[in-house]
């Protein structure tokens, strides 16, 4: 979440690129076609991320591993956080391997593909980043049979289609959230065993007494927005900064 002992909730926004994309090019045939992915490339690109976007759909796998908490001045959006200081991913090894058992969240697992919107938004492309180190010319599996989409790229085409149906889906429990004013900004001031000291800032939570305030009635609301799983993942997950906390201290 900034430079030096500061951390800033809000990083993960601030590319005109999605995160991780520095090259994105809508796939076709005539300049992708004699290209393959290889899906054993690794997770060195996600090791400088200190934070991802997460849907709804996988707070519940998430939150066993990371602190969730919310980001952005519009519709909040709950992000893992992977690290304590900008540029810290603590789940990505040396090797570019995630940490073997953790849950890999699926904006990492989507990467080198991506939907593109039109203007419009009513219209989606297929595209890869063609800096990915997984978009190679040997080795992997083709992008491409011919003029047609090969299985791979078909599974990520439907890989992308699920996981902007849920981006959709996050959007619509994020307002309902923020509907009811439940969130407050947070910071934590963290103390590493090397007498490090840590601020995690701009990020929002939870506030489980307006949470409990609430009446009948926005309760039940929430309930039927499918937004209360998703608030309890988040409080629930809290439990998670002392073991990134352990890790920081370890890396160091």
């Amino acid at each position: 979440m900034s430079d030096d002992n500061q951390t800033t909730g809000n990083s993960a926004e601030q590319n005109a690129f999605p995160l991780f994309y520095t090259k994105p090019e809508a796939l076709s045939p005539e300049r992708h076609g004699d290209l393959k992915f290889d899906a054993n490339a690794g997770f060195a690109f996600a090791s400088k991320t200190h934070v991802v976007p997460l849907n709804v759909a996988e707070l519940a796998a998430a939150a066993r591993f990371y602190p969730v908490v919310f980001i952005g001045d519009k519709t909040p959006v709950p992000v893992a956080v992977l690290g304590l200081r900008k540029d810290e991913n603590l789940f990505v090894n040396e090797d570019g391997s995630w940490v073997n058992g953790a849950y890999i969240p699926a904006y990492v697992r989507r990467y080198p593909f991506v939907f593109v919107t039109d203007d419009e938004q009513t219209q989606f492309s297929l595209c890869i980043d063609r800096d990915a180190p997984h978009i190679v010319e040997d080795g992997g599996v083709a992008l491409f049979e011919g003029e047609e989409t090969s299985e791979a790229t078909k599974n990520a085409l439907e890989f992308c289609r699920v996981y902007q149906a849920q981006v959709q889906g996050t959007q619509s429990v994020g307002a309902s959230i923020l509907e009811k004013d439940l969130l407050i900004t947070n910071q934590a001031n963290i103390s590493l065993a090397s007498g490090e000291q840590l601020s995690v800032t701009d990020f929002r939570v939870v506030d489980e007494k307006k949470l409990n305030e609430l009446s009948d009635e926005d309760f039940l609301d929430l309930r039927k927005s499918g937004a209360l799983a998703a608030i309890y993942c988040q409080m629930i997950s809290t439990g998670n900064w002392s073991h990134l906390i352990e890790k920081s201290s370890a890396a160091k």
